[in-house]
Formats: C-alpha cells, structure tokens, sequence
C-alpha cells in the first residue's frame, strides 16, 4: 500500500498510478482532459505526475463510475462528496480502503486491440486507428507494442497493399498517423536516445521502411541498448559518411514488404562499398532472401527476430 511515512509532496507517474487504481492510462487521460476529474502536475520533462490525494480520488470515481454513475455527473464533485455518495448510497463499499500497489495482471487484450485496428483501417476511421494505437502504447512496454500490435498491424496492411485496397491517399495519412505515435514511444526512451552507443539506426526512403526503423529503435530500447536514430530516406552515400564520421561499429536497416529484391540487393552493396570495413550490418528483409543475395550480412525476417538478436549484446559486440 502506498506508504503513510511517505513525505506528503511525492509525487507517481501515470504508469504507477494505473497499476495501483486498475485504471488504464488512456482512461486517466481523458478524464483529465474532458472533466478536469484530477489536474495533475507536470515534472521537468512534462509528463504527468499525480499526488496522493489525486490517486485517492481516482480510486473514488472509479468506485462511483463501476456503480452506474457517469463520470461526467462526479468528476468535478469534491473529494469529500465522493466519499459521501458511496457512504449514503453505497455502503457496502468500503471508502476508506487503502489504495494497494500491487501490480495487478495486464489488462491488454491484444485480440481485441488488433480486431479494432482493422476495424478502424477497413472503415477508413483514423481517429479509431489512433486511440487504439494509444491504449495499445499506454498499456505495452515499448517492444511488446512493437511485437504484439505494430508488426501484426503491419502484416495486415502488407496484404492489403498487395491486393491494391489502399488508396495513395489513404496510405500517406494512415503512416502519418503510426508515424506519429510511434515517435511518441520513442521519445519516452529517453534514457537511451542521442548516447554514445554502438548501433545506428535509419531507414532508404519509404514510408514502410521508416516505420520499420522507428520499431526497430524501440526494440533497440527495450534492449538497454543506447542508438543514434537518422531516420528514414537516407540514402546509402548519406548514412556511410555518418558511419564514417561517428564510427559506429553496427549499422540497422529495414527493407519493407513493398520493395524488392534486387532494390534492396542495389542499396546493400553500395553501402557496404562505402561504409568502413568492420561496421556489423544488420539488414530486416521482410520482403525477400538477402542473406542468399549478399553475404555478410546479419539479416532477420521479423521484429520479433531482431528482438531475440539484440538481446544477445554480447555475441555480436552491441555494447562497449
């Protein structure tokens, strides 16, 4: 439970304070945003932070709200007058529990967030696609969003591009729209971001494959493995001279479901014709055999393979 000693001032962030009421990040949010429920403080780094009182209060709208109450009819009622309200008109809950901090088990239905992702993308419903894009990155540590929504999701769109039921249109919003939710995961990481580590990270031009590299430096994060992150439409002449320049020993990049094999056979071999010797060149070929195309390479089909490589740090020389 949370501690009485405590000094009166500590502060939580949203994460703790979601495990400790049971209440989805997500939903903290809004009720913030569309009811002023709680007016949490804002730490250096600008992300929410919440009192005591606050998580308190929390858990006193949820009790009213699981009743049958709107939270729109109590969140701006005062913390005594919640308490009050449960006393007289529900006295069978106990009001003055204490607030537990055992982590209670996700949540997440990973089924269900992906049934209404595709739901969102066959109706054409962005602001669908970019809550449940929200919940799922609220929810997921940065690689189980990666592993569990982004790359399933990703498939699905790789079908439909390959059946032409995406309009030009519709493909540049909805990647605008991962793009930006994705970043917003990636800047959460920043204990892993602009350090002197061994791997950079970018992508060739389209859309896909800079998709791909943002997941790529969020499994990189999940890692504990500090990355410089170019981005994407570099080309190969571009990201050698960095590799020169910076001297990192390990280079990551995607090729995508929408380019092909010599394309990409094209775009190695240069790079590698200009990178320095010893760079360790990790390639994502989700669209065709690379290591049969160009030896020397350590190439993966999946996130969840790159995953699984990256957590080996030590047999391909990922950390100093």
């Amino acid at each position: 439970m949370l501690n009485p000693l405590k000094r009166s001032d500590q502060k939580y962030k949203i994460q703790f304070v979601a495990k400790v009421t049971g209440i989805n990040p997500h939903t903290i949010r809004a009720w913030e945003k569309r009811y002023q429920a709680v007016l949490p403080l804002r730490d250096e780094t600008g992300r929410r932070v919440y009192s005591e009182n606050e998580i308190r209060r929390l858990e006193l709208l949820k009790k009213l709200v699981a009743a049958g109450n709107d939270i729109s009819d109590v969140a701006n009622l005062e913390s005594l007058e919640l308490e009050s309200i449960l006393l007289q008109f529900y006295p069978e809950v106990n009001t003055s529990a204490k607030v537990k901090v055992e982590v209670k088990e996700n949540s997440f239905d990973q089924e269900r967030s992906l049934q209404n992702l595709i739901f969102g993308l066959s109706n054409f419903k962005l602001d669908v696609i970019s809550h449940e894009l929200k919940k799922a990155q609220d929810s997921l540590t940065a690689g189980d969003f990666v592993l569990k929504v982004i790359g399933p999701f990703l498939t699905h769109i790789k079908s439909l591009k390959e059946n032409n039921q995406l309009a030009d249109f519709q493909k540049t919003s909805l990647f605008a729209i991962m793009k930006l939710v994705l970043f917003e995961s990636l800047l959460r990481q920043q204990s892993s971001l602009d350090k002197n580590g061994p791997m950079l990270i970018f992508s060739p031009e389209g859309a896909l494959n800079e998709l791909c590299s943002i997941c790529y430096a969020l499994l990189a994060s999940e890692a504990k493995l500090p990355f410089h992150y170019l981005g994407g439409s570099m080309s190969a002449a571009a990201a050698s001279e960095v590799l020169h320049q910076l001297k990192h020993p390990v280079a990551i990049i995607p090729f995508s479901y929408c380019h092909a094999g010599l394309q990409a056979k094209n775009f190695i071999q240069d790079l590698k014709l200009r990178m320095p010797a010893n760079t360790k060149l990790f390639v994502g070929q989700h669209c065709s055999d690379l290591d049969q195309l160009i030896p020397n390479v350590v190439s993966f089909k999946s996130f969840q393979e790159l995953s699984d490589l990256l957590r080996e740090k030590n047999k391909y020389d990922l950390v100093h």
